[in-house]
């Protein structure tokens, strides 16, 4: 049984994929008591406030989760159950279910994910890394694939990056400078 509050579902939802091709990645995943999402980019892991380790393992679609989101205030907590072919959440007095996504593998995320201690950390506000963010973000050129990238240099080797803050941590792939030569 998972407890999931809405903003913890939105948090995890944030990073899922949107794109219909990658189906495996296109929801959000329960294991081992957490919720993980990626688009392959980045991965939000989210570590519910409420309830216990959770074996169970599944994936559930974007659209779904959506769909909670939407049915779901700001108070409530959703529970999760899986039964051998659907997924059971309850909401106040509501009652869903949901198909389980189930069209290949979830990524290995434990193999994305840095080990180990860091080489460095540093703390900034969130305000402002998102305001750093958005001003970068203007900069993207009109019908451009992807987002705008910005440099982040590590000497040590080229890893993700790890950024941890209350109960979600974000792991930022690092991306290739495309006026790099091969």
């Amino acid at each position: 049984m998972y407890l999931v509050t809405k903003e913890q579902l939105k948090q995890a939802l944030a990073a899922a994929s949107k794109d219909a091709t990658r189906f495996n990645i296109n929801g959000v995943h329960f294991k081992g008591g957490k919720l993980y999402a990626t688009d392959g980019h980045r991965l939000n892991i989210v570590t519910p406030t409420t309830g216990g380790e959770d074996d169970e393992s599944f994936t559930l679609a974007r659209v779904d989760c959506e769909a909670l989101i939407r049915a779901m205030s700001a108070k409530d907590t959703a529970e999760f159950n899986r039964t051998p072919n659907e997924i059971h959440v309850n909401v106040g007095a509501s009652h869903f279910t949901f198909k389980p996504l189930d069209m290949g593998d979830y990524p290995d995320v434990d193999k994305v994910i840095p080990k180990g201690e860091p080489v460095t950390s540093f703390i900034v506000s969130a305000k402002y890394l998102k305001e750093l963010a958005s001003s970068v973000a203007a900069l993207d050129e009109k019908g451009r694939r992807g987002s705008y990238p910005v440099r982040i240099e590590v000497r040590e080797s080229l890893a993700p990056i790890k950024a941890v803050a209350d109960s979600i941590t974000v792991v930022l792939m690092p991306q290739r400078d495309p006026n790099e030569e091969k």
